[in-house]
């Protein structure tokens, strides 16, 4: 197994990680014309509203830097039928076409060796306005529940240093939600 990124990577800086490798996977899949990409906070990608990727990052620490990080990129490709998932679809269902997955892993591979050279030179606001670009749902209001059962309507704002979902409250209040903190709920 080889080290895609350097050997000592800050923890403090995990959600640059995720950044970048969402960034990767919304590359590829611009690449390959896939239409209405957005970044659903924190680790989905959508074509239109319809999950096509979901990413799932577990990282090893030692001390305060990442020593290792796990990542899991659940991309729908060839598959056409989501029995029991109406929200999802796949990039053969998208565009018609068959997809060598062999061929989309090296150029996966290279976008996100790409985009790791890019984070140490980059500024982590550079990467965050890139990923804010292509946010689902940025400045909309939006239905949300919280573990507890409450229900609210906020406007997503973007996200915060920590990977928080920084929501606006209708009182005016900016709030910001950690990945179990709170949920998206279907629109109305």
């Amino acid at each position: 197994m080889s080290h895609i990124y350097p050997s000592s990577f800050p923890a403090r800086n995990h959600f640059l990680l995720n950044m970048g490798v969402s960034l990767s996977v919304f590359r590829l899949l611009e690449s390959l014309g896939i239409p209405e990409l957005y970044l659903k906070w924190p680790n989905d990608i959508l074509s239109g509203p319809l999950k096509v990727c979901g990413i799932l990052l577990e990282n090893q620490l030692r001390g305060a830097d990442l020593t290792m990080s796990f990542i899991g990129i659940g991309l729908n490709v060839n598959q056409t039928e989501f029995r029991d998932l109406p929200g999802a679809t796949s990039l053969k269902n998208i565009t018609g076409k068959s997809y060598d997955l062999d061929e989309l892993l090296l150029t996966f591979i290279s976008l996100l060796q790409q985009a790791f050279k890019e984070m140490s030179h980059l500024s982590y606001s550079s990467l965050l306005e890139q990923y804010e670009q292509n946010l689902y749902l940025k400045d909309r209001a939006v239905p949300f529940g919280l573990p507890d059962g409450e229900r609210f309507v906020g406007t997503i704002r973007g996200v915060d240093a920590d990977g928080r979902l920084q929501v606006a409250l209708e009182n005016g209040e900016l709030r910001a939600f950690g990945f179990k903190d709170v949920r998206y709920l279907r629109e109305a």
